[in-house]
């Protein structure tokens, strides 16, 4: 049917489609609560999973860099807690462990146009997405020479070729993504309304995304 999946569905779609996805899972309270030691390394970000929650940095279910086990269980309570006080009739999947992903941070999105069909937007992320709108579009589908193209065309392109003695992060790992992200918008335009990555992490080398949304059409 119409609607948002979860931010877990989302991303196991973005694997499917061979873009790199941040190492998770996804556990019921109960499982937490009787948990021996952490499923993933610490640190780790724990949030609420439900995709009557989208936003869930808005509703306070969201809690970074937690370093031991008491503090995971803690921020399960707490995140399932502010999701009920959110929307109290929010479908609650389980809560979602997730290993703290690091580097220049980008975000890219897909919106189903009616007349022209599935689009990429790709830009900065970060500070960068409110400060200077640094946005580049393509038409979907489209190769790594053509993400190459609009990664050049961003104003802050430098921050990921490299400048002042910086190193250059992986563009070639990031055209990649870019590309399998634009076949996933295009082959499923029938059914895909829009998607969301943000952010994704572009290291040195390679990258990974650690948030998603997708949306569906009836």
């Amino acid at each position: 049917g119409a609607g948002t999946l979860g931010e877990h569905r989302s991303k196991q779609i973005l694997a499917r489609y061979g873009i790199p996805v941040v190492k998770e899972a996804l556990l019921q309270p109960g499982e937490i609560e009787v948990l021996k030691s952490a499923p993933l390394a610490f640190p780790v970000a724990v949030k609420i999973e439900s995709a009557d929650i989208p936003h869930k940095t808005e509703a306070g279910a969201v809690r970074l860099n937690v370093h031991d086990l008491d503090g995971l269980k803690q921020a399960a309570r707490e995140v399932i807690a502010a999701a009920r006080k959110f929307k109290a009739n929010a479908r609650i999947e389980g809560v979602l462990v997730q290993e703290m992903a690091t580097g220049t941070e980008v975000i890219v999105g897909a919106i189903n146009d009616a007349t022209f069909g599935p689009a990429v937007a790709f830009g900065l992320g970060g500070i960068f997405t409110e400060l200077i709108k640094d946005v580049t579009h393509r038409f979907a589908p489209f190769d790594a020479a053509a993400a190459k193209e609009m990664i050049a065309e961003l104003k802050g392109a430098a921050l990921l070729t490299g400048y002042r003695g910086k190193p250059a992060l992986d563009v070639a790992a990031l055209a990649d993504t870019l590309a399998r992200f634009s076949l996933l918008a295009a082959d499923h335009a029938g059914r895909i309304a829009e998607i969301d990555v943000n952010p994704l992490f572009v290291r040195e080398t390679g990258g990974v995304a650690a948030d998603a949304l997708i949306v569906l059409k009836a």
